[in-house]
């Protein structure tokens, strides 16, 4: 099944759909190049992800991440929302991006206030999130204090993840999968546990 863009979110009409349908916010908080990337890289994995159900995907973006004019034309274009106005949504579920950091905290970030606003809502009334890239470390620094550490060098590449959970998420993944990464930083899996979370894949 399609995923249809949301009429008041963009100038693609939304078409009749038949069964299930889920109504996602996508939080696109990348770069301005990376905007449009990011859409189509979210609405394809959508689709391959959910055959046989509508998607209805609309567009939100965080108030304080830095736009120039590439950036504000394709959100205006878009129809974006800020993520503020999806708190009088009822969404299905919740896509949340992260964007390029220029400070060593986080926390020291201009969009952080809308971020960490954001993140008390999805804990208090938000429907189920995914949190994409930089957003994940935004997300377990906000919620459990996990700090992120400084790699000697930049992992970039493909590299072989194991999984390690029987997880409905995981269960139908080979052995050993291939994925993608692009950060000088980590956050560490003793933090994560330690703080209650399930780790289901991991790469030396």
């Amino acid at each position: 099944m399609p995923v249809l863009l949301d009429p008041t979110a963009s100038s693609t009409p939304l078409a009749s759909a038949r069964g299930r349908t889920l109504r996602v916010g996508l939080v696109n908080n990348m770069p301005d190049a990376a905007l449009a990337r990011t859409e189509r890289q979210f609405i394809n994995m959508l689709e391959a992800a959910a055959p046989d159900v509508t998607i209805q995907l609309s567009f939100y973006s965080v108030q304080g991440v830095p736009r120039g004019e590439l950036g504000n034309a394709h959100l205006a274009l878009r129809g974006y929302r800020l993520a503020e106005d999806l708190m009088s949504e009822d969404l299905d579920a919740l896509i949340v991006t992260g964007t390029e950091p220029k400070q060593p905290d986080l926390r020291n970030e201009p969009y952080w206030p809308a971020l960490s606003g954001l993140f008390d809502w999805i804990e208090r009334a938000g429907p189920s999130t995914m949190f994409s890239c930089l957003a994940a470390h935004a997300a377990v620094l906000h919620y459990d204090g996990i700090e992120r550490h400084r790699l000697a060098e930049k992992r970039c590449g493909l590299f072989d993840h194991t999984i390690l959970s029987g997880h409905p998420l995981v269960q139908a993944l080979p052995e050993t999968v291939h994925v993608a990464h692009s950060r000088w930083n980590e956050v560490r899996r003793a933090d994560l546990e330690a703080s209650g979370y399930d780790i289901l894949t991991e790469a030396a």
